[in-house]
C-alpha cells in the first residue's frame, strides 16, 4: 500500500479528501481511487503528469499541489489544463521564491487552475524576514501580490504568519499587521513562535513575555476576522458554479468551495456530492458564505 500521510475525514464520516505517497505510481492508482471519491491532495512537488491525467479519467475532481510542480513542470501543467473533463488544480502551498510572473500569467490564463494562491510570508518585518532566512523583502512580496491581483481577477490569497519570532518588537509588530492590512488576506494560518532545538533562532535572544505575544496574536486575529469577513461579504449578490465537496454544518446541508477557495453551504440532496453546482450567493455567517443551489 502506499505510504499513508494524511486522511481528513469530513462531517458525518463521509470522507473525500485523502493525502497520500504517490511516489509510487502503482500502489497511488491502486490505493487513491478507492479513497477519494472525489478530490485528492497532493503534497509532492514533483507530482507526474501521468498520475494526475490517470485521476481525472478515474472521476477525481480536484489534485491539489505546489506552486514548486508549477515551476519545474510548467509545460507538463498546461498540457494538463488541455486534458477534456470537468477538473480542477488548486495549488497548496508555496513559497514566495516559487512564485513568478510567469506562473500567474499561466493561472490568469487557465480556466482549470483555481484563483487563489497560498503566500506563506511569516512576518512584515524585513529585519526579521532576513534573520529567518527568506530571502525576500515586504517590497518584493507585495510587488507579487499586486501583479496577481491585477492580472488574475477575482483572486484571493492566504498565508501563515509567525507571531513572536525571537527579538520581535512592537515596531515589528505593527508591520505585519500593515501588511496583513495591504494584502487583504482570505484566510491566515497563525502561530505564535515556538523554540525549536537546533535551529538559530533557537540561540537568539527572546526577550519578549509570554503573555505580550498572545496579546499580539490577540490583535492579529481581530484584523483578520475584520478583513475575512469584509471579503466574504463582498461575495453576496453572486451566483457562482461550486464543486460541492462535503456536507456542511448544519443538517440537511452541504459545502463547496468556489474557484477562490471560499467556502459556501447550502441545503441540497447529498446526492449532489462530487459533482458541480449551481449557488446562489445569498448570505454569509462569519467566514463561510450562505447560498441556494439554483435548478
Amino acid at each position: 500500500m502506499g505510504k499513508e500521510i494524511e486522511k481528513i475525514a469530513l462531517s458525518r464520516g463521509h470522507e473525500i479528501v485523502s493525502i497520500i505517497d504517490i511516489n509510487n505510481r502503482e500502489d497511488f492508482a491502486s490505493e487513491a481511487f478507492r479513497s477519494a471519491d472525489v478530490a485528492i491532495e497532493f503534497t509532492a512537488p514533483s507530482v507526474a503528469y501521468g498520475n494526475c491525467l490517470e485521476a481525472f479519467k478515474n472521476g477525481v475532481k480536484v489534485v491539489s499541489g505546489s506552486t514548486g510542480w508549477m515551476g519545474e513542470h510548467g509545460e507538463e501543467m498546461r498540457r494538463l489544463c488541455q486534458e477534456e473533463g470537468e477538473f480542477l488544480i488548486r495549488f497548496m502551498t508555496s513559497h514566495p521564491k516559487d512564485a513568478s510572473h510567469k506562473l500567474i500569467d499561466t493561472i490568469a490564463a487557465q480556466p482549470k487552475l483555481c484563483k487563489h494562491l497560498h503566500l506563506p510570508v511569516q512576518c512584515g518585518s524585513d529585519r526579521l524576514l532576513q534573520q529567518m532566512n527568506r530571502h525576500y523583502t515586504v517590497e518584493q512580496y507585495l510587488e507579487l501580490i499586486d501583479y496577481a491581483r491585477k492580472t488574475v481577477p477575482g483572486i484571493t490569497f492566504s498565508s501563515d504568519i509567525i507571531v513572536g519570532f525571537p527579538g520581535e518588537t512592537e515596531e515589528d509588530f505593527v508591520k505585519t499587521l500593515e501588511l496583513v492590512r495591504k494584502v487583504g488576506y482570505m484566510q491566515l494560518f497563525t502561530f505564535i513562535y515556538s523554540k525549536r532545538t537546533g535551529t538559530k533562532a533557537a540561540e537568539m535572544p527572546d526577550p519578549t513575555p509570554r503573555k505580550e505575544k498572545t496579546d499580539r496574536m490577540t490583535r492579529l486575529l481581530a484584523t483578520q476576522d475584520e478583513i475575512a469577513m469584509a471579503l466574504v461579504k463582498a461575495q453576496v449578490g453572486q451566483t457562482v458554479r461550486v464543486l460541492v465537496e462535503g456536507f456542511g454544518r448544519n443538517e440537511g446541508t452541504l459545502s463547496g468551495r468556489l474557484d477562490n477557495n471560499l467556502t459556501v453551504e447550502f441545503a441540497a440532496d447529498p446526492a449532489l456530492l462530487g459533482s458541480y453546482a449551481t449557488v446562489h450567493l445569498t448570505g454569509a455567517r462569519a467566514t463561510v458564505l450562505l447560498g441556494e443551489v439554483e435548478a
